[in-house]
């Protein structure tokens, strides 16, 4: 009886519906205009269905059917429960990793991946590249594998390989811009992405900063120089892990060889990165200089001016030199530290991560600070000194020294800030109103001060000035004659340090005339 009623209801306001659009002289035929509303609402809804599935990355028309490319079934988890742990902590990028190797029916996850390393490694080296893009084209699920690039000779390859093989809709190509590269570098950048078509090329970078100068204030004008592996965490590992997590990477490739000797001289074809659980390919491995300098000229590919300049490996500006021509390809990156990696292809476990995370926090919050310091430091006529300039301020000073070696994320050097600031201005004062014939006026003292994170002494001084913390104080004597005098008092106000100050230039003075005596 409802259904009647609700019936009636319809057949009445769709009758008036008919009638105000002109359609009373068809008499019954108002059903029309029940077909022409049920048909559009049917083709807006399947064009919004249509729509969302064409956007999806997750939609059933990208899954691949796992077991078209089958060698078994059945991984277990063996020797391998972290990967199983780790895969319930980050949820779908372990898991659709466990799914592909679950088809080359290995026991373990190292059996698989020893399996995969057999399988392509028995094919001709110039092959494996292809075949190897090719299966991760079949097993993967699209657009959740990259190929992660920073435009090198081996990257250059396997972008073409990819745009030969057609699979380059298939996957992401990540590069990281650390905004030190060099200008060579962002000039290839721009060919290799016209050449290549390259429009959804993923840059990323620093997560605070846009451009080099952005970063030299958020983060200090030297911090490669201070804190390496600071630099390479907020530059590149960061950047790196957020790209894969933001795009839900599965498997990533690289353009890592064996023959560029280091660490990589032992890689293979594949590997799990511990850290995160994704799959790692490494289709040029086996590959070495010659070769890939052989695909390079024979399919034009542009690349790097800087390989044409004696540069083997190019990389941020700071870290790349030139190299002999006998040397290993990595021979000009890091000259002097004893590393020949980043730490982007180093398993990064998640305390490590968070841990960084935190001390690039602080960093960060000390050179904020640091800018209005340098500004207040200057208003009270406090010299800042460099290690460039460490020379001509303090060594060749022809007056008395106090230097201040500070860390800006030093919470103790920001609190003394104020009383060195205060000190200045005392001192300044006092000058004004000094009395020539006393024993105590000892003529103008320079007041100035260092960033000891990203500045050393130079080697020539660094036995004179040693300090284990921040901030440490020294009194240095007009042109170094003498091992400057560090200050140890508990009391940081101007009318005490002033006294000491006085006191040690005073025992200088008699230091000085003993030797000259001996002389």
């Amino acid at each position: 009886r409802m259904a009647g009623e609700l019936g009636k209801e319809w057949r009445k306001r769709t009758a008036r519906m008919g009638k105000l659009l002109g359609m009373r002289k068809y008499g019954n035929r108002w059903w029309i205009l029940k077909v022409c509303i049920v048909v559009g609402l049917c083709l807006a809804f399947g064009s919004s269905l249509y729509k969302w599935a064409s956007e999806s990355d997750d939609d059933d028309r990208y899954q691949v059917n796992f077991h078209s490319h089958t060698f078994g079934s059945g991984l277990q988890d063996g020797s391998n429960d972290h990967v199983r742990k780790h895969a319930k902590q980050t949820g779908v990028v372990t898991s659709e990793l466990l799914d592909v190797l679950d088809d080359t029916g290995a026991s373990t996850i190292t059996a698989a991946i020893d399996l995969l390393n057999s399988k392509f490694g028995a094919l001709p080296v110039s092959q494996q590249p292809a075949e190897i893009l090719k299966w991760a084209a079949r097993v993967l699920p699209r657009r959740r594998w990259a190929q992660v690039t920073s435009f090198g000779l081996s990257g250059l390859v396997i972008t073409d390989i990819l745009v030969k093989e057609k699979l380059l809709r298939q996957a992401e190509v990540i590069t990281i811009d650390t905004l030190h590269l060099f200008p060579e570098t962002y000039e290839l950048i721009d060919k290799a992405k016209a050449h290549y078509h390259l429009d959804r090329l993923k840059v990323y970078r620093c997560k605070h900063a846009s451009s080099r100068k952005e970063f030299e204030t958020k983060y200090g004008p030297k911090l490669y120089h201070g804190d390496p592996l600071l630099y390479d965490f907020v530059s590149k590992i960061e950047p790196m892990k957020r790209a894969l997590n933001d795009l839900k990477i599965v498997a990533w490739i690289t353009g890592r060889r064996k023959s560029q000797g280091g660490e990589r001289q032992f890689l293979k074809l594949f590997e799990v990165d511990k850290g995160d659980g994704r799959l790692k390919m490494n289709p040029l491995a086996y590959w070495s200089r010659e070769d890939v300098w052989e695909y390079v000229i024979r399919n034009q590919i542009p690349y790097n001016k800087l390989h044409d300049q004696g540069y083997f490996s190019v990389g941020d500006e700071m870290s790349t030199s030139k190299a002999a021509p006998d040397m290993g390809e990595r021979a000009g990156r890091w000259l002097g530290e004893n590393r020949t990696e980043c730490g982007i292809h180093h398993s990064q476990q998640a305390e490590t991560l968070e841990g960084m995370m935190k001390h690039a926090e602080r960093v960060r919050a000390g050179y904020v600070w640091e800018q209005g310091a340098l500004r207040r430091a200057k208003d009270a006529g406090i010299t800042q000194v460099t290690e460039e300039n460490f020379e001509e301020e303090v060594v060749k000073s022809s007056k008395n020294l106090l230097l201040e070696i500070y860390d800006p994320a030093c919470p103790h050097c920001r609190q003394f800030e104020p009383k060195f600031n205060a000190l200045a201005h005392f001192l300044r004062e006092k000058e004004k109103t000094r009395d020539p014939n006393s024993w105590t006026n000892l003529g103008p003292i320079k007041l100035a001060r260092m960033d000891g994170y990203q500045n050393k002494i130079p080697a020539r001084w660094s036995k004179m000035i040693q300090f284990d913390s921040y901030p440490s104080i020294y009194l240095v004597y007009r042109g170094m004659q003498i091992k400057p005098s560090r200050y140890l008092e508990k009391s940081h106000e101007p009318e005490d340090m002033d006294r000491w100050i006085r006191f040690e230039i005073n025992r200088m003075e008699r230091v000085r005339a003993d030797l000259a005596s001996l002389q």
